[in-house]
């Protein structure tokens, strides 16, 4: 039996086993153990047996994983962020031989991108320090992020790239023909409530080019404290007025989606990988990506052939540009490569049979 563990992340969790059902993967191998409120689709529309923790602090169902655990043949461990995981694998070798690690970003970066850790922060590192070298095989969407993660834990796991980790980004994105270039731009900034968008150092370059602006859409639905997206929003008014659309709702992917063909420019202020799948997401829409050029990200666009801007020549040249044509249509070419449901379905299988 192979038990996948997730985070308290049901747009991937969902579209992964959709992935695999679609994919003729035999539910029957796997069980779920997921973070975060029941939900009946995965059983109900997947034929997958799920058991749920509510959170990290439920003793009784984080004590039951631990079996779960010990009884699997392999564990597939879908972003390495819950204490208890990194206690049962640093105590328990058994247990870690089985884990294949599925590093999503954060629970790679956790420590290095804090300002000023905290007691708590250094104990789950110190934790952290005698699991990671325990695991035997990780997988990675970026295989730049495999040389971080040797260099900071000085380990050597077998390392399998999937770029398309779940593939629910490309479930909407037929190439769109190219639009005429304009003289303002529609922007989606970020990705999510999260800290780590750095919102208002993005505002702060775009606010230098605001004649060039119409419309900035910036996703806030999820991944930050409330009191961090009233700052986002009362900074977003104020630099560019009713321009400004805060998305505070969670929206349905069909929707979402509609936005993203809005777009001229994607804007993503990120030290460290995340928001892929809106990065993909607007390349294959053929659209302008800016991003942080000492990114794993960015290194993986260069080594793959596709064209992204980076976010400090705003503030360099004072100005937003849309990539040419020529490079645009090389962009979606060359990224459709390594990204597609079949490449991501047979990478899943070497992941899980292999």
């Amino acid at each position: 039996m192979v038990l996948h563990v997730f985070n308290n992340q049901k747009k991937f969790s969902k579209g992964y086993f959709k992935l695999l059902k679609k994919n003729n993967f035999d539910m029957n191998d796997f069980e779920l153990v997921h973070y975060g409120l029941k939900d009946e689709y995965f059983e109900k529309e997947i034929g997958v047996k799920t058991f749920f923790i509510r959170n990290f602090l439920n003793l009784f169902s984080n004590l039951k994983l631990y079996f779960k655990l010990k009884k699997a043949d392999k564990i597939i461990i879908h972003s390495l962020a819950s204490p208890w995981l990194l206690l049962y694998i640093a105590l328990n070798r058994s247990i870690a031989g089985k884990v294949s690690w599925v590093i999503w970003g954060k629970d790679l970066y956790f420590y290095r991108l804090l300002d000023k850790p905290r007691f708590y922060h250094k104990a789950y590192e110190w934790l952290r320090k005698r699991a990671i070298p325990k695991i035997n095989k990780v997988v990675v969407i970026l295989k730049e992020e495999y040389n971080l993660l040797t260099k900071w834990y000085g380990v050597n796991p077998e390392c399998i790239e999937c770029n398309d980790l779940y593939h629910y980004c490309l479930d909407m994105c037929e190439a769109d023909s190219i639009e005429e270039k304009k003289n303002k731009y529609t922007i989606l900034l970020g990705n999510s409530a999260s800290k780590s968008n750095r919102h208002m150092d993005a505002m702060k370059k775009l606010k230098i080019c605001d004649n060039q602006i119409d419309t900035i859409y910036c996703p806030l639905s999820y991944g930050g404290k409330k009191s961090y997206v009233k700052r986002v929003i009362a900074m977003g008014y104020s630099y560019f007025g009713n321009r400004f659309i805060p998305l505070t709702d969670f929206l349905p992917q069909n929707e979402y989606y509609k936005i993203i063909q809005k777009v001229d420019i994607g804007i993503f202020n990120y030290l460290r990988q995340e928001g892929l799948g809106n990065i993909w997401s607007l390349i294959f829409r053929k659209k302008t990506v800016y991003i942080v050029s000492t990114t794993t990200t960015y290194a993986f666009f260069k080594r793959v052939a596709v064209t992204v801007n980076d976010i400090n020549s705003i503030r360099e040249t004072g100005e937003l540009s849309l990539l040419d044509n020529n490079i645009i249509i090389e962009n979606d070419k060359n990224l459709r490569k390594v990204l597609s449901e079949k490449i991501c379905a047979d990478t899943w299988r070497k992941i899980i049979y292999g």
